[in-house]
């Protein structure tokens, strides 16, 4: 594992929770606002209330939701930095290998190891 990699997917989580518990209170704020506005008699107040409500509603959804798809997003990324960490050691291992046996050709050598496994 990279330490980048790890890093990336520390942040994301970090990011996702930060979004997610952000969403929920302002979609919290929202909802309080309109049923404070709901209780006034006047009627655009009240349609204002319910507007609010909705968006409340939307805000706490649609950013947790947001959030969650941008921490996989994120998160996949830092999983493909690993994976391209470990891609490199086992290239770098090949290398290696092949130039303690250089005497040979490359396709000896692998053919030599595939027989051996």
């Amino acid at each position: 594992m990279s330490e980048m990699g790890d890093k990336i997917k520390a942040l994301a989580k970090t990011l996702a929770i930060i979004g997610m518990v952000g969403a929920i209170i302002i979609g919290v704020i929202l909802i309080a606002r309109g049923i404070d506005l709901l209780a006034l008699s006047d009627s655009d107040q009240a349609t204002l209330g319910t507007t609010d409500i909705i968006f409340g509603i939307t805000v706490m959804v649609g950013g947790a939701l947001l959030a969650w798809m941008s921490y996989l997003a994120l998160y996949g990324f830092g999983e493909v930095v690993d994976k391209i960490t470990c891609i490199e050691a086992d290239i770098n291992e090949m290398l290696k290998y092949i130039k303690r046996n250089s005497n040979r050709y490359p396709a000896e050598v692998f053919e030599a190891d595939r027989k051996a496994i």
